[in-house]
Formats: C-alpha cells, structure tokens, sequence
C-alpha cells in the first residue's frame, strides 16, 4: 500500500493541482484523501470505507485531476476518466467540484454531467452520471468504453445492492436491482487498462464480496475511521403515537429549539414527503420536497430555494441522503424512521460536516420495532446518550411498544 501523505506537497501532484487545490481551501488531505489518493494517483483498484462528511469526493477528484494533466497532451477522442453516483444531485455536486478543480488547473470545459450530448461528451474529460446513462453511451458507442482508464463509483453501497432502490434517481419507476444491472454492464465495458475504485461510508459485507469481485487482484483495501473526539450531531429519538401525528411530533420540535432550519426531513416515500410538506406549510412553515417522482428542474429548484433559505424544511425521501453537501444544515429529522442502520448513517451524515456540529430527530411508534435496533446500537456507538434502553432490546413489537413509559402514558391518558 502506497504511504498517505501528510500534505499535498508529498506526492508528485503536477504544481497547477496544488495551486488550484490551495485555491479551493483544501489545504492539506483530509484523512481519506490521504490514504486513498496515493494509491490511486498510481493507478490501484481501491475499496475506500469512510464516514460521511470526511471528503471522500475529494478522494478520487485530485487523483482524477492528476491523471488527466499527466496525458494532457495525449490526443483523446473520449473521456479518460468516469464517476458514478446514484442520485442526479450527487452527479451534479460532483460535477461542481469535479470542474471547479480543473478550472483552477486552466482546463475549461472539462466534465459533462448526465444528461448530456453528444457534442459535450467528445470534448470533455470527466464523465460524471447514474448509471443508466453511461451504460447507454458504452454500449451504443464501444469506442467511448475503450477510451476509460479511471473509473471512480460513489455510494457503491446503494449502487451494489440488491435490495429496493425506492426514491433514487435512476430507480424511482424501474426494478429493485436496476442498478446493479445498469453498474454491471459499466464494470463489463470497461477495459483491461481501466483502473477502478469504489467509495462508500458503509459497505455490508455481501456487497464487499461482490465489489471485490470487480477489482484486480492487487487491489488496496481502505477503511477510515470516524473520529474519536466529541461527538458533533446530537441524537434524540422521540416516541409517536401514531402515523398521523408525526407531522405534529415534528412541529413540537421546532417549537421547542430542537429542530433549527435550516432543516432536512425524511419520509419513507414520495407521497408522505408530499403531505408532509403541504401540513408543514399549514402549519406556518415554509417547506419545499424533494424525491424520485419530480422532474429534474422541479428537484433542481427545491435545492437551490433550500440553499438560499427560501424554503427552512426540504421533506425528501432518501434521494436526499446520498452524499449531498449542504453545508448550512442545522438539524436532520428522520419523520420515518429508516429502514436500516446503513440508511440512518446516510441520513444524520447530512448534518456534523466540516467540524459543524448539529442535531438529529427520529420519531418512531410500535410498528418501527422490528428495524429500529440496529439503528438505535448505531446511535449508541455515535455518541447518542439518549437511547431509550427498550430500543436496544430484542424483543416483540407489543412488549417493546408496553416497555416505552411514553406510550403507556398515551395508552392511559383520560378520554
């Protein structure tokens, strides 16, 4: 395994990129940038697990960058150099920063992101999509595969599973495992002198098998730790009746100081997120949605009036949990509570980026026992001094719904 460095003076990064990184305030690697850029600016296939928040997109943006002013004046026909994400708001802020470093290195016009043209693909560099839409390019253009030789996926998690994609960008009308068809056939196209690296904040164990697969044999295996000082999201879970009176749970929260805008909140599906959203706004709050079953200019909008503050609550469903950067977050509300700890990661990862510290709400009733546990040990692990000891425990939803004194005093209450 290659040796991290400690700045970015310690590889041999083409003087252009350190100008530029130093002139997007990435002073020196982060800890993942460190361990992983060495091995992929000399060509490795790398299996990279890191926290959320810890610049894992800079990880493979600089040794991208470093590849592409290495052959500059190699003649190309078709982009070098491909990323994968799972959701078109993490294409385009990949894109974002993707462009923002080569334009710091004096190459314009560099990266196209999906949906794109023709034209726009033979003079780009970078190509960063979902999967579906580079699947189409290499298999009616076989020359545009032949021409990849760094290959970089985001969130491969999402992107190899096997389970219900339901809300992402590319899965919202298709197969549960449409992705894993659509990752399939890139990892097919790719050439022999294609080197590839997968990135994730958790990685299960079967999809670590079947990532391992599609790495070569020297392949580095990366694993990042979160850090060990204090804990910057602070954790709560709070007990809800029922369904119907989780919008009102929330509202509560905001009334109380908890639940700060600017404000994520996350629904199991399209249509909850779109009630949600429309009682919020009932209720006096200027709250925007964001999910699989709008067009892209409708979700383009709803993030860019979250960003400049016109909207204080974005109701979304996980599309929203994959890699964005929103870097104002104050508070994450899980409005349904998620369906596994590897979702609950994504979700509460929007908030405590940087080194900013901010605050996580899961609301729950009796009928979210039977996935909350392992979700309830995470938060435990994370620092959360406020899990109730019955969502730790494995047990029936009737015992685990009477050992909550909050629902007894519901069940007892007058009238």
């Amino acid at each position: 395994v290659p040796r991290p460095w400690a700045s970015w003076g310690d590889g041999t990064l083409d003087g252009r990129l350190r100008a530029a990184l130093e002139a997007c305030a990435w002073q020196e690697p982060t800890s993942v940038q460190a361990q992983a850029c060495p091995a992929l600016a000399a060509g490795r296939d790398a299996l990279v697990t890191a926290p959320t928040g810890s610049g894992k997109t800079g990880a493979f943006v600089v040794p991208a960058a470093a590849f592409l002013l290495a052959r500059e004046k190699k003649a190309a026909k078709f982009p070098a150099v491909a990323i994968l994400a799972p959701t078109r708001e993490l294409v385009a802020q990949i894109a974002r920063e993707a462009a923002r470093v080569l334009r710091g290195c004096g190459v314009e016009d560099a990266v196209a992101a999906a949906p794109w043209s023709g034209d726009v693909v033979a003079r780009s560099s970078v190509l960063v999509s979902t999967p579906a839409p580079l699947r189409e390019l290499y298999e009616t253009t076989p020359k545009a595969a032949g021409a990849l030789r760094r290959l970089f996926v985001d969130e491969a998690d999402k992107l190899l599973d096997l389970t219900p994609t339901a809300g992402l960008a590319d899965a919202s009308a298709r197969a549960p495992n449409a992705f894993v068809a659509d990752v399939d056939a890139v990892l097919g196209a790719r050439p022999k002198k294609c080197a590839t690296a997968l990135f994730s904040a958790t990685m299960n164990e079967g999809v670590r098998e079947l990532a391992a697969n599609c790495l070569r044999a020297d392949r580095v295996v990366l694993g990042v730790l979160p850090s060990l000082g204090p804990p910057l999201v602070e954790q709560r879970f709070a007990y809800v009746g029922e369904d119907g009176k989780r919008v009102e749970a929330l509202a509560q929260a905001i009334r109380e100081g908890f639940a700060r805008p600017p404000c994520l909140v996350f629904a199991r599906c399209a249509p909850a997120a779109d009630a949600a959203a429309a009682r919020l706004r009932a209720l006096g709050y200027r709250a925007g949605r964001l999910h699989g079953g709008l067009g892209p200019r409708q979700r383009a909008d709803a993030l860019r009036d979250f960003r400049k503050g016109q909207s204080w609550f974005l109701v979304c469903t996980d599309v929203a949990s994959r890699g964005l950067d929103l870097r104002a977050l104050e508070t994450v509300v899980n409005l349904d509570a998620p369906a596994s700890a590897a979702d609950y990661v994504h979700r509460v990862g929007r908030v405590g980026r940087n080194g900013r510290a901010g605050r996580a709400l899961t609301l729950y009733t009796s009928d979210d026992a039977a996935g909350l546990r392992a979700v309830a040990n995470i938060a435990k692990q994370t620092g959360c001094a406020d899990v109730p000891p019955w969502l730790l425990a494995k047990t029936t939803k009737k015992a685990w719904a009477n050992a909550d004194p909050r629902a007894k005093r519901k069940r007892d209450a007058p009238g």
